[in-house]
């Protein structure tokens, strides 16, 4: 989740939004923009990535309209999907192979479309509503619903099996991924890949460099692997209770290691 306002919106610094612009900014090469291009790109890629934001980086609305700042790579970086409002229209739009939402249709009043912009697919605007969607492992099927039940836009995503990562996929390197969610409480996972086999080993450390928890420790063949770090019911009976803070998690094969910050909240 994103935030756009300042730096390249300045129309929407004003006071009355209580938010006098996004001291990391809003452009390509920001602060926020690169943390998420690195968290999309690190995620665990049978997840699904999607971006959420406030202002449309395109929209047909004639009172906004599209918004050129925050037209990032979102596709290159390895987003599956970006859902936004501000605009209070609903539009499916594609930009870059991309599919992007614009739903502001929750209240307040409805805008006008004006001429549709080229990525533009399907317009509503006759009335209020709002969106369902069911989520599976290879598909995302989302709905917008007028508050009458009235059906206006079915579209669905799909996954080829090319795309799944799953033990027959070829697996060239080693990867620790960014666990999810983070920041967490009480429980997170972990996951990680390995192509060759040999023994494991995934601990927790604590800001001193003290173990906090033995998630694993054997012998795993090469694979995809997740598991879930509970603090409530951690892998390691002598584990004490956690106070929230940083904390890292370190994943050693053979002459591999690599090490991941993250954050539990009580």
């Amino acid at each position: 989740m994103l935030s756009t306002y300042g730096n390249g919106l300045t129309e929407y610094t004003f006071p009355r939004h209580n938010n006098y612009g996004e001291p990391d900014g809003v452009v390509q090469y920001s602060k926020q923009a690169q943390w998420l291009k690195t968290q999309l790109e690190n995620a665990n890629p049978s997840n699904w990535k999607i971006v959420v934001t406030h202002h449309p980086p395109f929209s047909s609305s004639s009172q906004h309209g599209s918004e050129p700042a925050v037209q990032w790579t979102y596709k290159d970086w390895g987003a599956d999907l970006v859902l936004c409002g501000h605009d209070h229209t609903y539009e499916r739009l594609i930009s870059n192979q991309l599919t992007y939402i614009v739903n502001g249709l929750g209240g307040e009043s409805i805008y006008p479309f004006g001429s549709p912009v080229p990525e533009s697919q399907f317009r509503y605007n006759d009335d209020y509503g709002a969106m369902l969607f069911e989520v599976f492992t290879d598909s995302i099927n989302f709905k917008f619903i007028t508050r009458t039940g009235l059906l206006i836009d079915n579209y669905s995503l799909k996954r080829t099996a090319s795309d799944l990562v799953n033990d027959n996929k070829i697996i060239d390197d080693f990867k620790l991924y960014q666990n999810y969610p983070n920041p967490f409480n009480p429980g997170t996972k972990i996951s990680w890949q390995s192509p060759v086999g040999s023994h494991q080993t995934l601990k927790v450390y604590d800001v001193l460099g003290n173990e906090v928890a033995s998630l694993v420790n054997d012998y795993r063949n090469a694979g995809n692997y997740e598991i879930d770090f509970n603090v409530g019911r951690s892998a390691a009976a002598d584990s004490p209770a956690l106070a929230s803070g940083i904390y890292f998690y370190r994943l050693q094969i053979g002459d591999y290691t690599s090490t991941k910050k993250m954050i539990y909240f009580k």
